[in-house]
């Protein structure tokens, strides 16, 4: 029985599988049972995941874990482990890296999203990435800089929310600054797009 754990994404795949991004590694259900499926080396903290068009997996890794109490009512531990962060594809049942392309070992990916192109983009601790027939870093502005904790798909390009706030990024690669605050989740519905703070629910549209 895997490890009691914080679940940070659900999704599907088309055999009928429901994976869980936990904080101590990948989790697999198939109707009965709950399994750890090994990611990369081991068994990294997971993000967040993408069922693409073509039915892959997406896994974005992190260097995080969550042990649980070692005695009854005992506080829980949140840690951080070096060079554990990355991302992955799952095809069928083979399971390869993606980034780092750079030879960074600790990229830590916190994001993901699908564009309109079949690239997949993905958010890292010091950027983006779009991910095609080979990784290219995406170009945003200085205020953009630090992690890219949230990404959504937009129907020219993606949307980017960052520590510098969320941005536009179209597909000939213009960016526009939507708000200046940080938010808590992005999800997009047509060409608007709904933003979580803490304090609100709010609504954006061209």
């Amino acid at each position: 029985m895997p490890r009691p754990s914080v679940t940070q994404a659900l999704a599907q795949t088309p055999d009928g599988y429901v994976w869980f991004a936990t904080m101590n590694g990948l989790l697999r259900h198939d109707g009965l049972g709950v399994d750890e499926v090994p990611v990369g080396d081991g068994t990294p903290a997971t993000r967040a995941l993408l069922v693409d068009r073509r039915g892959r997996l997406w896994i974005a890794t992190g260097g995080g874990f969550l042990d649980v109490p070692t005695t009854p009512g005992g506080p829980f531990t949140v840690g951080m482990r070096q060079g554990r962060g990355g991302l992955y594809v799952r095809d069928g049942a083979n399971t390869r890296e993606v980034l780092p392309p750079d030879g960074r070992p600790e990229h830590e990916v916190w994001s993901l999203a699908e564009l309109p192109d079949g690239r997949i983009a993905a958010g890292t601790e010091d950027g983006s990435w779009f991910v095609g027939e080979a990784p290219t870093r995406a170009d945003l502005p200085a205020a953009a800089a630090g992690v890219v904790a949230q990404l959504a798909t937009a129907p020219d390009g993606l949307w980017v929310g960052t520590a510098g706030g969320v941005f536009r990024m179209r597909g000939d690669g213009a960016t526009t600054l939507v708000s200046q605050r940080p938010v808590r989740n992005l999800a997009a519905e047509g060409t608007a797009l709904w933003l979580v703070r803490e304090e609100a629910l709010f609504r954006f549209s061209d």
